[in-house]
């Protein structure tokens, strides 16, 4: 019974160490500025600085990838809850988006905030710095209605 025990914790430790060398991609594309929705107009101070808080390390090519992100499995489920944000959403493209595009992200931004499905419990239990007051959701879906509206027109 205690060899079988420390088989099967070698047999562990080993593929622990293993699946360390399956590391998922941890690079941030590249920030073009003239795609970017960080210098638009559009975009208040304030409401930039919660979406920078809360919103970009999934939803843009700033991610901050903490120690935490490199160590497997974590590293896989991270990496692959970034690829699916920025797919969703990406800040770093905004001007890429075509203006009917643009406001289904808008309204789709209004809807996750108003129901409180973002930013979502899984990031916020290692990012305290990310949860949203209800000013904070309040200020983001009034800016998201306002540019929706104004792009109506276009």
């Amino acid at each position: 019974m205690h060899r079988a025990l420390k088989t099967a914790a070698l047999a562990v430790l080993a593929v622990g160490v293993g699946i360390q060398f399956i590391r998922p991609d941890h690079t941030n594309p590249p920030v073009l500025s003239e795609r970017d929705i960080i210098g638009h107009p559009s975009l208040p101070p304030d409401v930039r600085a919660v979406l920078e808080r809360s919103c970009f390390d999934c939803h843009s090519n700033l991610t901050k990838w903490p120690w935490y992100s490199h160590v497997a499995p974590v590293s896989w489920l991270i990496a692959d809850d970034v690829k699916e944000g920025r797919r969703h959403l990406n800040f770093s493209e905004w001007q890429g988006y075509k203006t009917g595009i643009r406001r289904v992200k808008l309204e789709g931004i209004m809807e996750e905030l108003d129901k409180e499905l973002m930013p979502p419990e899984t990031y916020l239990a290692m990012h305290r710095e990310a949860v949203l007051s209800p000013v904070d959701r309040e200020r983001i879906i009034a800016w998201a209605g306002a540019l929706s509206d104004s792009l109506a027109g276009q």
